[in-house]
C-alpha cells in the first residue's frame, strides 16, 4: 500500500500516516513537505511519479482469481468446499444491503407497519 500525505495535514495528521504505514506490511510512506490535506494535488507530478513507480513494482502480485486458481491447483478442496469453485462474488451482507435499498426505494422503512 502506498500511503501519501502532506506533512502539515490537520485533517489526517502525518503521525497517523506514519503509524498506518508502519502497521501494514510492505507499505511505503510518502510525506510531501509543506503540504496540507491536498498534498497529492500540491505535488501532483511527484505523486504521479511515485504512484506509477509503486504500481509498476506491484504488478507481479497475482489477481484474486489467479490466487484462488493457484490455491485450487496446489491443494485439493477440503470438506468445506471453500476452494472448489470460483471466488465468492455475493455475500449475505451484500444481499441484505440490496434488499434494504429496494425496501427504502419502495417507501418501506424499518419499524414501519406494512
Amino acid at each position: 500500500m502506498l500511503v501519501a500525505n502532506g506533512d502539515h495535514d490537520i485533517m489526517v495528521p502525518s503521525t497517523n500516516s506514519k503509524d498506518l504505514a508502519r502497521r501494514i506490511p510492505d507499505a511505503e510512506l510518502t510525506l510531501f513537505p509543506d503540504a496540507g490535506h491536498g498534498g497529492i494535488f500540491q505535488y501532483h507530478d511527484a505523486f504521479l511519479t511515485k504512484a506509477r513507480t509503486f504500481l509498476a513494482a506491484k504488478r507481479a502480485v497475482p489477481s484474486r482469481e489467479a490466487a484462488f486458481a493457484e490455491l485450487r491447483a496446489d491443494k485439493p478442496a477440503t470438506g468445506m468446499g471453500r476452494l472448489s469453485g470460483p471466488p465468492p462474488k455475493d455475500s449475505q451482507a451484500c444481499r441484505r444491503a440490496r434488499t434494504r435499498r429496494a425496501q427504502l426505494q419502495l417507501g418501506h422503512y424499518p419499524g414501519q407497519a406494512n
